[in-house]
């Protein structure tokens, strides 16, 4: 498999060492696409106010008709706008989402309606079931061929592509209610029960449960080992998915590299991103980003994400003109660079006003950090978090992190302890 500092192609081993030490400066083009109209005006503001690199938005549902049919006239001009015409690098999100109701409807047969996500309620998803082998397949042929397409025109100056699966733009599940209740989930996860326990008496002896078969159990979060269970579940079929999409952009192109995105790693939202495990979920990919709030902790997430993926690239993400100021906007960055992030990205800023009146912002950042490689220091100790205790949060070792770090001043490696889900995937 491909690997960030491996040196197996002949143009790849400048390529590959240039961009494990380069810093990057990420804007979030619009998320209806690079066909929108203003994606053209916002790239020029921000490669004018210092951004070196620019996130291109490919929907699923707007460039694979209903046929399988692909088009990207739109992809194409984008991207020879932000390579050829700007000079930029460019990393192309794939969203791997299509709308119900055309599905619901019959206008778009490339899923079926049971291919899809439903909460808890039974609430229909734009989220494809992790358990639809129908479903994961196309969505990793989509990919390839966007992958095939992109990289042959580009091959040097695309970064990564990123395959999100949520209504947040992020690989896992959505973290707005509970996901992942469909039919075809259910029947997986008696399948799975059956697996793990042989017999229903050994199911209901590790439950302290009654269940006369495996097929009377449903899905519950609720209970010690139940909702232990069910978490581990969910973690092995995300975990499946996402290494059948790493797998699907290296066949489009064996030099690309695949990324992942979380909302957080460390979070109280983990347990239900299903991403508390997630060295696990990113053993076959190239770049992890996490889009953490402007006042989290981002020297612990950068030492976390480090420390627990060595070789990765590690990244952090702003997000939107509302949710901080440019102080804490600027404080981010910094932590986040100074702690080994080799891209700080900016998404949700749909505007040129919007970027504009940040402008003293990103061209404080891109002078302060952009010039100076992603750093390497010796960690002056070690945390290690149990990933059964991360689930609930991980308040208390940030406050041990803090001691040991001096407030972030110096780098502390950060190792998760999986014991939730080595064993039982």
């Amino acid at each position: 498999m491909f690997a960030l500092n491996s040196c197996t192609k002949k143009h790849s081993d400048k390529t590959v060492t240039a961009h494990a030490t380069q810093r990057y400066l990420l804007y979030g083009a619009p998320w209806d696409g690079c066909a929108a109209p203003q994606f053209k005006p916002l790239v020029n503001k921000a490669a004018d106010v210092g951004f070196n690199a620019i996130r291109i938005v490919v929907n699923w549902r707007q460039h694979q008709n209903q046929a399988g049919e692909c088009n990207f006239a739109a992809l194409d001009e984008a991207l020879d706008h932000v390579v050829k015409t700007k000079g930029l690098k460019a990393v192309v999100l794939i969203w791997l989402t299509r709308p119900p109701e055309p599905i619901q409807k019959g206008n778009d047969t490339v899923l079926l309606e049971k291919d899809l996500q439903r909460d808890s309620a039974g609430q229909l998803s734009s989220m494809f079931s992790f358990n639809s082998d129908h479903a994961v397949e196309r969505a990793a042929d989509f990919v390839e061929r966007v992958v095939a397409h992109c990289h042959a025109r580009y091959p040097e100056e695309i970064l990564c592509y990123i395959t999100p699966f949520s209504q947040f733009a992020e690989t896992e599940y959505w973290c707005q209610g509970e996901w992942g209740y469909e039919e075809l989930s259910q029947q997986a996860y008696q399948a799975w029960l059956a697996a793990r326990y042989g017999t229903i008496g050994e199911l209901n002896r590790a439950w302290k449960s009654t269940y006369a078969s495996f097929d009377q159990i449903q899905p519950s979060r609720k209970g010690n080992a139940p909702g232990l269970d069910w978490y581990r579940f969910r973690h092995a079929a995300l975990k499946r998915v996402i290494h059948r999409v790493a797998a699907a952009v290296q066949k489009g192109h064996p030099e690309a590299r695949h990324a992942l995105q979380f909302g957080s790693t460390f979070d109280r939202l983990v347990d239900t991103r299903c991403t508390a495990c997630f060295p696990d979920l990113c053993a076959r990919s190239h770049v992890v980003w996490v889009d953490d709030a402007a006042p989290y902790n981002h020297c612990f997430s950068m030492d976390y994400m480090r420390s627990s993926l060595p070789g990765k690239w590690i990244c952090n993400e702003i997000d939107g003109p509302s949710r901080g100021s440019d102080e804490e906007y600027y404080r981010q960055a910094k932590e986040s660079f100074e702690h080994g992030a080799s891209m700080i990205s900016v998404a949700n800023w749909p505007d040129l006003n919007a970027l504009e009146k940040r402008a003293v912002l990103f061209r404080s950042i891109a002078r302060d950090f952009l010039a100076s490689p992603v750093p390497a220091k010796k960690p002056v100790a070690t945390i290690t978090i149990r990933a059964s205790e991360a689930r609930r949060g991980t308040e208390v070792f940030q406050r041990r992190y803090n001691e040991l770090s001096s407030n972030g001043t110096n780098w502390v490696r950060v190792l998760l302890d999986d014991d939730v889900s080595a064993p039982h995937d």
